[in-house]
Protein backbone atom coordinates (compact mmCIF):
# COMPACT_ATOMS: atom_id res chain seq x y z
CA UNK A 1 0.00 0.00 0.00
CA UNK A 2 1.18 3.51 -0.73
CA UNK A 3 -0.07 6.97 0.26
CA UNK A 4 1.35 10.20 -1.15
CA UNK A 5 0.87 13.63 0.41
CA UNK A 6 1.79 16.62 -1.72
CA UNK A 7 1.37 20.38 -1.87
CA UNK A 8 2.68 23.01 -4.26
CA UNK A 9 6.21 22.75 -2.90
CA UNK A 10 6.93 19.27 -1.57
CA UNK A 11 5.69 15.71 -1.21
CA UNK A 12 6.19 12.69 1.03
CA UNK A 13 5.27 9.06 0.46
CA UNK A 14 4.53 6.22 2.88
CA UNK A 15 4.82 2.67 1.53
CA UNK A 16 3.80 -0.32 3.65
CA UNK A 17 4.26 -3.94 2.57
CA UNK A 18 2.99 -7.07 4.30
CA UNK A 19 6.46 -8.65 4.10
CA UNK A 20 9.13 -9.54 6.67
CA UNK A 21 11.75 -7.17 5.26
CA UNK A 22 13.15 -5.27 2.29
CA UNK A 23 16.91 -4.90 2.19
CA UNK A 24 18.69 -1.64 1.45
CA UNK A 25 19.61 -2.27 -2.23
CA UNK A 26 15.98 -2.91 -3.14
CA UNK A 27 14.79 0.08 -1.13
CA UNK A 28 17.15 2.19 -3.25
CA UNK A 29 15.80 0.58 -6.42
CA UNK A 30 12.18 1.26 -5.42
CA UNK A 31 12.94 4.85 -4.47
CA UNK A 32 14.87 5.63 -7.64
CA UNK A 33 12.27 4.12 -9.94
CA UNK A 34 9.45 5.93 -8.14
CA UNK A 35 11.38 9.21 -8.15
CA UNK A 36 12.08 9.00 -11.87
CA UNK A 37 8.40 8.50 -12.70
CA UNK A 38 6.84 10.81 -10.08
CA UNK A 39 7.72 14.16 -8.58
CA UNK A 40 9.07 12.55 -5.42
CA UNK A 41 12.52 12.84 -3.88
CA UNK A 42 14.02 9.46 -2.90
CA UNK A 43 14.66 10.64 0.66
CA UNK A 44 10.99 11.59 1.05
CA UNK A 45 9.83 8.02 0.41
CA UNK A 46 9.58 5.66 3.39
CA UNK A 47 9.62 1.99 2.36
CA UNK A 48 8.32 -0.07 5.27
CA UNK A 49 7.88 -3.81 5.81
CA UNK A 50 5.43 -4.58 8.63
CA UNK A 51 7.44 -7.78 9.24
CA UNK A 52 4.75 -10.33 8.67
CA UNK A 53 6.61 -13.60 9.25
CA UNK A 54 4.39 -15.73 6.99
CA UNK A 55 5.39 -14.06 3.73
CA UNK A 56 8.46 -13.79 1.46
CA UNK A 57 11.26 -11.25 1.83
CA UNK A 58 12.68 -8.81 -0.71
CA UNK A 59 16.40 -9.33 -0.29
CA UNK A 60 18.45 -11.67 1.85
CA UNK A 61 18.58 -11.44 5.64
CA UNK A 62 20.43 -14.57 6.77
CA UNK A 63 23.47 -14.51 4.48
CA UNK A 64 25.11 -12.26 1.93
CA UNK A 65 23.42 -12.57 -1.48
CA UNK A 66 26.65 -13.96 -2.96
CA UNK A 67 27.77 -15.96 0.06
CA UNK A 68 30.03 -18.88 -0.87
CA UNK A 69 28.96 -20.78 2.25
CA UNK A 70 25.44 -21.68 1.09
CA UNK A 71 25.30 -25.33 -0.05
CA UNK A 72 24.16 -25.88 -3.63
CA UNK A 73 20.42 -26.32 -3.87
CA UNK A 74 19.78 -24.53 -0.58
CA UNK A 75 19.84 -20.93 -1.81
CA UNK A 76 16.74 -20.22 0.29
CA UNK A 77 19.03 -20.27 3.34
CA UNK A 78 20.07 -16.74 2.36
CA UNK A 79 16.61 -15.64 3.47
CA UNK A 80 15.19 -14.44 0.16
CA UNK A 81 13.95 -15.60 -3.23
CA UNK A 82 15.21 -13.80 -6.33
CA UNK A 83 12.19 -14.79 -8.40
CA UNK A 84 9.86 -13.19 -5.86
CA UNK A 85 12.00 -10.04 -5.81
CA UNK A 86 11.61 -9.72 -9.58
CA UNK A 87 7.85 -10.07 -9.13
CA UNK A 88 7.38 -7.74 -6.15
CA UNK A 89 9.58 -4.70 -6.74
CA UNK A 90 7.79 -3.44 -9.89
CA UNK A 91 4.45 -3.77 -8.13
CA UNK A 92 5.60 -1.67 -5.18
CA UNK A 93 6.76 1.01 -7.61
CA UNK A 94 3.41 0.76 -9.38
CA UNK A 95 1.59 1.31 -6.07
CA UNK A 96 3.56 4.53 -5.52
CA UNK A 97 2.81 5.68 -9.08
CA UNK A 98 -0.91 5.02 -8.62
CA UNK A 99 -0.94 6.94 -5.36
CA UNK A 100 0.80 9.87 -7.05
CA UNK A 101 -1.59 9.87 -10.01
CA UNK A 102 -4.70 9.68 -7.82
CA UNK A 103 -3.90 12.61 -5.54
CA UNK A 104 -6.91 14.83 -4.81
CA UNK A 105 -7.73 17.59 -2.30
CA UNK A 106 -8.18 16.16 1.18
CA UNK A 107 -8.54 16.96 4.85
CA UNK A 108 -6.23 15.17 7.30
CA UNK A 109 -6.90 14.38 10.95
CA UNK A 110 -5.19 12.36 13.62
CA UNK A 111 -6.37 10.55 16.71
CA UNK A 112 -5.20 8.03 19.28
CA UNK A 113 -6.34 5.46 21.78
CA UNK A 114 -4.67 2.69 23.77
CA UNK A 115 -4.70 -1.09 23.49
CA UNK A 116 -2.81 -3.25 25.98
CA UNK A 117 -4.53 -6.62 25.57
CA UNK A 118 -2.98 -7.86 22.30
CA UNK A 119 0.75 -6.97 22.54
CA UNK A 120 3.22 -8.25 25.12
CA UNK A 121 6.92 -8.22 25.90
CA UNK A 122 8.35 -11.54 24.75
CA UNK A 123 11.57 -11.38 26.78
CA UNK A 124 11.48 -12.39 30.44
CA UNK A 125 14.06 -12.04 33.19
CA UNK A 126 14.27 -15.33 35.03
CA UNK A 127 15.01 -15.74 38.74
CA UNK A 128 18.61 -16.66 37.96
CA UNK A 129 19.12 -13.41 36.01
CA UNK A 130 19.01 -14.93 32.53
CA UNK A 131 16.62 -13.70 29.85
CA UNK A 132 14.44 -16.16 27.97
CA UNK A 133 12.53 -15.25 24.82
CA UNK A 134 9.29 -17.16 24.21
CA UNK A 135 9.50 -19.17 27.48
CA UNK A 136 8.02 -22.65 27.60
CA UNK A 137 5.36 -23.60 30.13
CA UNK A 138 8.05 -25.07 32.38
CA UNK A 139 10.22 -21.94 32.10
CA UNK A 140 7.27 -19.71 32.93
CA UNK A 141 7.37 -21.07 36.50
CA UNK A 142 10.71 -19.31 37.01
CA UNK A 143 9.84 -15.93 35.49
CA UNK A 144 10.74 -12.95 37.65
CA UNK A 145 9.34 -10.24 35.37
CA UNK A 146 8.93 -9.05 31.82
CA UNK A 147 12.09 -7.26 30.73
CA UNK A 148 10.37 -4.24 29.19
CA UNK A 149 7.05 -2.44 28.91
CA UNK A 150 5.02 -2.30 25.73
CA UNK A 151 3.83 0.84 23.94
CA UNK A 152 0.02 0.64 24.20
CA UNK A 153 -0.67 3.70 22.05
CA UNK A 154 -2.57 3.17 18.82
CA UNK A 155 -2.37 6.19 16.56
CA UNK A 156 -4.39 6.91 13.43
CA UNK A 157 -4.04 9.33 10.56
CA UNK A 158 -7.30 9.73 8.61
CA UNK A 159 -7.54 11.19 5.11
CA UNK A 160 -10.94 12.39 3.85
CA UNK A 161 -11.67 13.83 0.40
CA UNK A 162 -13.89 16.80 -0.38
CA UNK A 163 -16.89 14.50 -0.86
CA UNK A 164 -16.50 13.32 2.74
CA UNK A 165 -15.25 9.85 1.82
CA UNK A 166 -12.47 8.25 3.87
CA UNK A 167 -9.77 7.59 1.27
CA UNK A 168 -7.01 6.37 3.61
CA UNK A 169 -6.61 5.19 7.19
CA UNK A 170 -3.02 5.00 8.44
CA UNK A 171 -2.65 3.12 11.71
CA UNK A 172 0.40 2.97 13.97
CA UNK A 173 0.72 0.16 16.50
CA UNK A 174 3.63 -1.84 17.89
CA UNK A 175 3.62 -5.63 17.74
CA UNK A 176 5.46 -8.35 15.84
CA UNK A 177 3.14 -10.04 13.29
CA UNK A 178 4.44 -13.58 13.78
CA UNK A 179 1.20 -15.51 13.37
CA UNK A 180 1.85 -18.35 10.96
CA UNK A 181 5.59 -18.45 11.70
CA UNK A 182 5.52 -22.20 12.39
CA UNK A 183 3.10 -22.95 9.57
CA UNK A 184 3.63 -23.87 5.93
CA UNK A 185 1.40 -21.25 4.36
CA UNK A 186 1.50 -17.60 3.34
CA UNK A 187 -0.90 -15.44 5.35
CA UNK A 188 -1.12 -11.70 6.00
CA UNK A 189 -1.44 -12.08 9.79
CA UNK A 190 -3.08 -9.48 11.99
CA UNK A 191 -2.08 -6.61 9.65
CA UNK A 192 -4.12 -8.26 6.88
CA UNK A 193 -7.05 -8.91 9.20
CA UNK A 194 -6.99 -5.26 10.33
CA UNK A 195 -6.82 -4.08 6.73
CA UNK A 196 -9.76 -6.19 5.60
CA UNK A 197 -11.85 -5.02 8.53
CA UNK A 198 -11.14 -1.35 7.78
CA UNK A 199 -12.12 -1.80 4.14
CA UNK A 200 -15.35 -3.43 5.21
CA UNK A 201 -16.13 -0.23 7.11
CA UNK A 202 -14.96 2.38 4.60
CA UNK A 203 -15.19 0.65 1.25
CA UNK A 204 -12.83 -1.07 -1.19
CA UNK A 205 -11.41 2.26 -2.41
CA UNK A 206 -10.13 3.14 1.07
CA UNK A 207 -6.39 2.54 1.53
CA UNK A 208 -5.67 0.97 4.97
CA UNK A 209 -1.96 1.36 5.64
CA UNK A 210 -0.12 0.02 8.69
CA UNK A 211 3.01 1.55 10.21
CA UNK A 212 4.38 -0.98 12.68
CA UNK A 213 6.42 0.32 15.59
CA UNK A 214 9.70 -0.67 17.26
CA UNK A 215 8.62 -4.20 18.11
CA UNK A 216 11.96 -6.03 18.32
CA UNK A 217 10.99 -7.32 21.79
CA UNK A 218 7.17 -7.18 21.47
CA UNK A 219 4.82 -9.80 20.08
CA UNK A 220 1.23 -10.96 20.39
CA UNK A 221 1.49 -14.04 22.63
CA UNK A 222 0.81 -13.60 26.34
CA UNK A 223 3.16 -16.09 27.99
CA UNK A 224 1.83 -15.21 31.44
CA UNK A 225 -1.62 -16.54 30.55
CA UNK A 226 -1.55 -20.35 30.22
CA UNK A 227 -4.91 -20.29 28.43
CA UNK A 228 -3.95 -17.65 25.87
CA UNK A 229 -4.52 -18.64 22.25
CA UNK A 230 -3.19 -16.70 19.27
CA UNK A 231 -5.75 -15.70 16.66
CA UNK A 232 -4.59 -13.23 14.02
CA UNK A 233 -8.11 -12.58 12.79
CA UNK A 234 -9.33 -11.71 16.27
CA UNK A 235 -6.34 -9.44 16.89
CA UNK A 236 -6.92 -7.62 13.62
CA UNK A 237 -10.56 -7.11 14.52
CA UNK A 238 -9.67 -5.75 17.97
CA UNK A 239 -7.26 -3.23 16.43
CA UNK A 240 -9.85 -2.27 13.81
CA UNK A 241 -12.36 -1.57 16.60
CA UNK A 242 -9.70 0.52 18.33
CA UNK A 243 -9.02 2.39 15.09
CA UNK A 244 -12.68 3.28 14.66
CA UNK A 245 -12.82 4.40 18.30
CA UNK A 246 -9.83 6.68 17.76
CA UNK A 247 -11.53 8.07 14.65
CA UNK A 248 -14.50 9.32 16.68
CA UNK A 249 -12.38 12.10 18.18
CA UNK A 250 -10.00 13.41 15.53
CA UNK A 251 -7.89 16.53 15.58
CA UNK A 252 -8.07 18.06 12.11
CA UNK A 253 -4.93 19.71 10.76
CA UNK A 254 -5.23 23.31 9.66
CA UNK A 255 -4.29 24.15 6.09
CA UNK A 256 -1.71 24.59 4.80
CA UNK A 257 -0.34 21.32 6.14
CA UNK A 258 3.44 21.47 6.19
CA UNK A 259 5.30 18.59 4.55
CA UNK A 260 8.99 17.90 4.92
CA UNK A 261 11.52 15.09 5.00
CA UNK A 262 15.03 14.69 6.35
CA UNK A 263 17.33 11.72 6.83
CA UNK A 264 20.81 10.95 8.05
CA UNK A 265 23.20 8.15 7.20
CA UNK A 266 25.00 6.54 10.13
CA UNK A 267 27.95 4.15 10.10
CA UNK A 268 27.23 1.85 13.04
CA UNK A 269 30.02 -0.48 14.20
CA UNK A 270 29.38 -4.19 14.34
CA UNK A 271 29.69 -5.91 17.69
CA UNK A 272 32.90 -7.68 18.51
CA UNK A 273 32.63 -11.43 17.96
CA UNK A 274 34.79 -13.57 20.30
CA UNK A 275 37.24 -15.87 18.54
CA UNK A 276 35.83 -18.78 20.53
CA UNK A 277 32.40 -18.30 18.92
CA UNK A 278 33.88 -18.18 15.44
CA UNK A 279 36.00 -21.29 16.06
CA UNK A 280 33.01 -23.20 17.44
CA UNK A 281 30.95 -22.24 14.37
CA UNK A 282 33.69 -23.36 11.99
CA UNK A 283 34.09 -26.66 13.85
CA UNK A 284 30.37 -27.36 13.63
CA UNK A 285 30.32 -26.66 9.89
CA UNK A 286 33.47 -28.73 9.37
CA UNK A 287 31.82 -31.68 11.11
CA UNK A 288 28.53 -31.09 9.26
CA UNK A 289 29.18 -29.40 5.89
CA UNK A 290 25.65 -30.31 4.85
CA UNK A 291 22.66 -29.09 6.88
CA UNK A 292 22.14 -30.69 10.27
CA UNK A 293 18.44 -31.47 10.68
CA UNK A 294 16.53 -31.48 13.94
CA UNK A 295 15.79 -34.83 15.53
CA UNK A 296 12.22 -33.79 16.38
CA UNK A 297 11.45 -32.50 12.87
CA UNK A 298 13.39 -33.99 9.94
CA UNK A 299 12.14 -31.17 7.67
CA UNK A 300 13.71 -28.43 9.81
CA UNK A 301 17.40 -27.51 9.87
CA UNK A 302 18.99 -27.13 13.31
CA UNK A 303 19.12 -23.52 14.46
CA UNK A 304 22.66 -24.07 15.77
CA UNK A 305 23.75 -25.07 12.26
CA UNK A 306 22.00 -22.01 10.75
CA UNK A 307 23.62 -19.72 13.29
CA UNK A 308 27.04 -21.20 12.57
CA UNK A 309 26.61 -20.69 8.83
CA UNK A 310 25.41 -17.10 9.27
CA UNK A 311 28.13 -16.25 11.80
CA UNK A 312 30.96 -17.45 9.56
CA UNK A 313 29.51 -15.45 6.66
CA UNK A 314 29.07 -12.39 8.89
CA UNK A 315 32.73 -12.51 9.96
CA UNK A 316 33.83 -12.41 6.32
CA UNK A 317 31.46 -9.53 5.57
CA UNK A 318 32.79 -7.46 8.48
CA UNK A 319 36.34 -7.87 7.12
CA UNK A 320 35.20 -6.16 3.91
CA UNK A 321 32.89 -3.60 5.55
CA UNK A 322 33.69 -2.78 9.21
CA UNK A 323 30.59 -0.62 9.77
CA UNK A 324 26.92 -1.02 8.93
CA UNK A 325 25.11 1.73 6.99
CA UNK A 326 21.95 2.76 8.84
CA UNK A 327 19.53 5.41 7.57
CA UNK A 328 17.40 7.27 10.11
CA UNK A 329 14.54 9.11 8.42
CA UNK A 330 12.11 11.73 9.72
CA UNK A 331 8.99 12.91 7.93
CA UNK A 332 6.69 15.75 8.88
CA UNK A 333 2.99 15.88 8.07
CA UNK A 334 1.61 18.93 9.82
CA UNK A 335 1.68 18.36 13.57
CA UNK A 336 2.60 14.70 13.13
CA UNK A 337 6.07 13.17 12.78
CA UNK A 338 7.08 9.78 11.41
CA UNK A 339 10.48 8.30 12.28
CA UNK A 340 11.80 5.41 10.18
CA UNK A 341 14.59 3.07 11.29
CA UNK A 342 15.82 -0.08 9.53
CA UNK A 343 15.81 -3.34 11.44
CA UNK A 344 14.06 -4.27 14.67
CA UNK A 345 14.75 -1.74 17.43
CA UNK A 346 13.54 -2.52 20.95
CA UNK A 347 10.48 -0.62 22.11
CA UNK A 348 12.36 1.33 24.81
CA UNK A 349 13.87 3.52 22.05
CA UNK A 350 10.43 4.30 20.65
CA UNK A 351 9.16 5.40 24.04
CA UNK A 352 12.18 7.67 24.51
CA UNK A 353 11.88 9.22 21.05
CA UNK A 354 8.17 9.88 21.51
CA UNK A 355 8.77 11.36 24.96
CA UNK A 356 11.32 13.83 23.57
CA UNK A 357 9.58 14.62 20.28
CA UNK A 358 8.52 18.21 19.48
CA UNK A 359 5.59 16.86 17.44
CA UNK A 360 2.11 16.51 18.89
CA UNK A 361 2.15 12.86 17.79
CA UNK A 362 5.09 10.74 16.68
CA UNK A 363 4.90 7.41 14.86
CA UNK A 364 8.12 5.36 15.11
CA UNK A 365 8.42 2.81 12.31
CA UNK A 366 10.68 -0.24 12.29
CA UNK A 367 11.95 -2.08 9.20
CA UNK A 368 11.92 1.21 7.29
CA UNK A 369 14.28 1.64 4.34
CA UNK A 370 16.28 -1.48 5.05
CA UNK A 371 16.90 -4.40 7.37
CA UNK A 372 19.84 -4.50 9.80
CA UNK A 373 18.51 -7.09 12.24
CA UNK A 374 17.60 -6.75 15.89
CA UNK A 375 18.73 -3.58 17.68
CA UNK A 376 18.55 -4.38 21.41
CA UNK A 377 19.28 -2.09 24.31
CA UNK A 378 22.78 -2.43 25.75
CA UNK A 379 21.24 -3.90 28.91
CA UNK A 380 19.31 -6.51 26.94
CA UNK A 381 22.41 -7.40 24.97
CA UNK A 382 24.28 -8.10 28.20
CA UNK A 383 21.50 -10.42 29.40
CA UNK A 384 21.34 -12.59 26.30
CA UNK A 385 18.29 -14.18 24.75
CA UNK A 386 17.26 -14.96 21.18
CA UNK A 387 17.35 -11.39 19.87
CA UNK A 388 20.96 -10.90 21.03
CA UNK A 389 22.56 -14.04 19.61
CA UNK A 390 25.03 -12.90 16.96
CA UNK A 391 24.25 -13.60 13.31
CA UNK A 392 23.30 -11.53 10.27
CA UNK A 393 19.98 -10.77 11.98
CA UNK A 394 21.62 -9.50 15.20
CA UNK A 395 25.00 -7.90 14.68
CA UNK A 396 25.22 -4.23 15.69
CA UNK A 397 27.27 -2.91 18.60
CA UNK A 398 25.79 -2.37 22.06
CA UNK A 399 25.70 1.40 21.48
CA UNK A 400 23.70 1.17 18.27
CA UNK A 401 20.23 1.78 19.72
CA UNK A 402 21.36 4.78 21.76
CA UNK A 403 23.02 6.29 18.68
CA UNK A 404 19.88 5.79 16.59
CA UNK A 405 17.63 7.20 19.32
CA UNK A 406 19.79 10.31 19.71
CA UNK A 407 19.89 10.82 15.93
CA UNK A 408 16.11 10.46 15.59
CA UNK A 409 15.59 13.09 18.29
CA UNK A 410 18.04 15.46 16.57
CA UNK A 411 16.28 15.03 13.23
CA UNK A 412 12.89 15.76 14.76
CA UNK A 413 14.18 18.93 16.39
CA UNK A 414 15.76 20.06 13.14
CA UNK A 415 12.71 19.17 11.07
CA UNK A 416 10.21 21.01 13.22
CA UNK A 417 12.51 23.99 13.69
CA UNK A 418 13.07 24.16 9.93
CA UNK A 419 9.33 24.08 9.24
CA UNK A 420 8.38 26.53 12.00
Amino acid sequence: RAVVFQDDHSAICLVSTDLPLITRPYVAQIRQQAASSCGLKPGAIMVHAVQNHAAPSIGHSMMRPDSPYVPAGLEWLRGGDDSYIEFAVPRIVEAIQQAWQRCEPVAVGWGATTENAVAFCRRFVMRDGRVVTHPSAAECKNILRAESPIDPELGVLVVVNMAGRVVAVIMHYTCHPVHGLDGRQVISGWPGAWSRNIRQSYGPQCVPLLLNGFCGNIHHHNHLDPDYRDDHQQMGNVLADDTRRAMTDLTWMEAPIRLDAIHRELAIPYREIPDSQVQAARQLLCAHPEPLYRSDDPRAISWDWCYALSLVDLVEMIKEQPTCPVEVQALRLGDLAVIGVPGEPFVEAQLEIKGNSPALRTFCVHMANGAVGYIPTAEALSRGGYETRTAHWSKLSAEALDTITYTATELLEELFCRCA
